[in-house]
């Protein structure tokens, strides 16, 4: 089976993450084109795969014209199967391209929603028109829509009918390392959070946080150490949190970290302050080696929690995040219940030959 993946940018987030590793699997004959550059790029991710880009510049007009001119010889000279398209942009130019009649319609053409209905649908004006375009141009050329969460399902089979189907993001579990000490020392508590350094990662709320940590009766003699791991997209957003840091409070910006399950296991808390999200595959990697967890209560976040361990771990805002914290860490027997529940669910739910085979179901139905 040869499957070409159209990325609109060399740009690293879950869903360049997630393809990697189906790439990796070896379970298909994988080619990526990437689009564009991308200022949140990060050198020799795609390095040993078969990749190549249309073109070397970051987006502009221009940059743009360039990919609707080159990108119809270099997909119809690739044997493929099977076209599959990640992102947006991707989506939107793939499809524009089949209504100019520029690609040979030879191959089943497959499009990857990675985030909510609002995500794609909602929002600005702008945003609202661009998702018009996309809604039309994937009704009319898509073979088939993969949505990788249950979130807003019955919005996006209302847009795309019976060619969308789900199939959740997936966690490699072989080999992985499990945290096997829950104690806290040293009045230290290390938390993680991963993602990429914007307002839609909330980061802004842990100057909330501080405030409501600094009242605490039992969490204000604690040392909290901040570690993010992300590539940093807002400057400016990241900048403010800095300023808060102090002695007892300290906020430590780690850019990309490769080696991301090290400084998992190293922690003593998984934190996502996310307002919107997809499928958090950072959430299932942190739940993949049994570390304890503390999410915002969002859809996306709310779909993929144990049932028996959601009062424990969704937070409304950053003072219900506070008292949850109290919780957590002055309770070590609740920790371990946490981690190991929610471990069971991945294993049970995100396990990523599960996801594989899906696809490969998807990838092998006759158009």
């Amino acid at each position: 089976m040869k499957v070409l993946n159209i990325l609109n940018s060399d740009g690293v987030g879950g869903a360049e993450i997630l393809l990697r590793r189906m790439i990796d699997l070896g379970c298909f004959d994988s080619k990526v084109l990437i689009l564009w550059k991308h200022n949140n790029n990060q050198p020799g991710f795609w390095e040993g795969r078969n990749v190549s880009y249309i073109t070397k510049s970051y987006l502009n007009f221009i940059t743009l014209l360039n990919v609707l001119f080159k990108l119809p010889t270099a997909i119809n000279n690739i044997e493929k199967d099977c076209i599959q398209s990640q992102l947006k942009g991707a989506d939107i130019i793939i499809g524009l391209l089949l209504l100019l009649k520029r690609i040979n319609k030879k191959s089943k053409f497959v499009v990857v929603i990675h985030n909510s209905y609002s995500f794609y649908y909602g929002g600005s004006l702008k945003n609202k028109i661009v998702g018009f375009v996309h809604k039309f141009l994937i009704n009319r050329y898509a073979d088939e829509v993969i949505g990788v969460s249950k979130q807003d399902v019955n919005r996006f089979e209302n847009a795309f009918g019976k060619k969308y189907k789900v199939i959740e993001n997936g966690i490699e579990l072989k080999n992985v390392k499990f945290k096997e000490d829950f104690s806290v020392s040293n009045q230290k508590l290390k938390i993680v959070c991963v993602g990429n350094v914007k307002y839609r990662k909330g980061y802004d709320r842990i100057k909330n946080l501080k405030k409501f940590i600094s009242e605490s009766q039992t969490l204000k003699n604690f040392n909290i150490e901040f570690n993010i791991a992300g590539a940093i997209e807002d400057s400016r957003l990241k900048s403010e949190v800095e300023l808060i840091s102090d002695n007892n409070f300290t906020i430590n910006f780690l850019g990309k970290v490769e080696d991301i399950n090290s400084l998992l296991l190293d922690s003593d808390l998984f934190l996502s302050l996310s307002r919107e999200e997809g499928l958090p595959i950072s959430v299932l990697e942190a739940n993949a080696i049994k570390l304890p967890f503390l999410i915002s209560k969002i859809p996306a976040h709310n779909l993929i929690v144990q049932t028996d361990v959601k009062d424990f771990t969704l937070f409304a805002d950053e003072y219900h995040l506070c008292l949850l914290l109290e919780k957590m860490f002055f309770d070590i027997e609740l920790r371990k219940y946490v981690a190991h529940k929610q471990y069971e669910q991945v294993l049970n739910r995100f396990d990523f030959n599960m996801m594989m085979e899906k696809y490969c179901h998807i990838y092998s139905k006759e158009n």
